[in-house]
């Protein structure tokens, strides 16, 4: 998929307005590529909630949006043209040391799926680091598996504690990259009745670290948020009866893998997409007919039998 003399002229006249801005004007960034192989493998923009997301990396992302015209697919993948140029114009005191753009979709039962490139420079030209044949491969989310779970009661009453564990995301989402580490960490999100394996997230509650509440993470690492730092690949989450609940995960891209924080860093974005749910965690099993634990007591005699 050479780009044609047209195109090839496109891109340069297009380059010529980015890198460091002088003289107050607001820096620009510019990520494009002119030969093959497409950046982007296993995902194209046609895909059901395709949608392509981009910031200054390592910065606040208060300059942030969607170009998903800035992708073209082919039979090989998907290249970052016509180029994606943008200018950082929250932020115009100094440039933009390098350009995320992640581009996720969901799928039919496999939650959601992302790709990553995220290169240095106000001038990114992916032919120019790209080794042959390496691409960004989209890959699933990760999703976590339920463990077991285990029942009993605390100052807010019954619990169940749904026991989690995930492997890490591959390496190859983001294998286009330069800017070192890319994955920092992990968000949990709740689903309650049956399970949502689209990977549409607005069918989901977060997950935080609030005791007593619903759903929450009671063994976050760093803070009591229930944000996940990239090393920690478990956890356990505790549900209140009666409801049945099913956990998916979102990712933490940027930022740092911190174990004070996976979000301290503002630059960290997180997935719009989440993983495929986990199995039930099953609440009502430990609910007893008369409704003791739940604090019914219509079923209840005032006599003894």
């Amino acid at each position: 998929m050479r780009l044609t003399a047209r195109a090839t002229l496109l891109m340069a006249a297009v380059a010529s307005l980015a890198g460091p801005a002088e003289g107050g004007t607001c820096p620009h960034a510019f990520v494009a590529e002119g030969q093959q192989p497409p950046a982007f493998a296993g995902i194209t923009p046609t895909e059901p909630a395709c949608r392509a997301y981009y910031w200054a990396w390592g910065a606040n992302p208060s300059d942030q949006g969607t170009h998903l015209p800035a992708l073209t697919a082919d039979g090989s993948g998907t290249a970052i043209f016509p180029p994606l140029l943008w200018a950082n114009s929250s932020n115009c005191s100094g440039v933009i040391g390098a350009t995320g753009l992640l581009v996720e979709a969901q799928t039919a039962a496999d939650g959601g799926k992302l790709a990553v490139v995220a290169l240095a420079g106000a001038e990114a030209r992916v032919d120019v680091v790209q080794a042959a044949s390496t691409q960004s491969v989209a890959q699933a989310l990760p999703r976590p598996t339920l463990l077991g779970i285990s029942t009993g009661s605390d100052g807010f009453g019954a619990f169940v504690d749904a026991r989690l564990a995930w492997s890490a995301p591959s390496s190859t989402t983001w294998a286009l990259s330069d800017v070192g580490a890319v994955h920092a960490g992990y968000g949990v999100w709740v689903v309650t009745g049956s399970p949502v394996n689209t990977g549409d997230r607005t069918t989901f509650t977060r997950v935080g670290g609030t005791a007593g509440v619903q759903a929450y993470v009671i063994n976050d690492v760093d803070t009591d948020d229930g944000l996940l730092p990239a090393s920690q690949t478990a956890c356990i989450v505790r549900v209140r009866p009666v409801q049945m609940y099913y956990l998916a995960l979102s990712l933490i891209l940027d930022g740092s893998d911190d174990p004070g924080e996976p979000q301290s860093d503002p630059s960290a974005v997180e997935t719009n997409s989440v993983s495929a749910c986990s199995a039930r965690a099953e609440t009502v099993g430990i609910i007893f007919a008369d409704g003791f634990e739940s604090g019914d007591t219509s079923h209840w005699s005032t006599t003894h039998p």
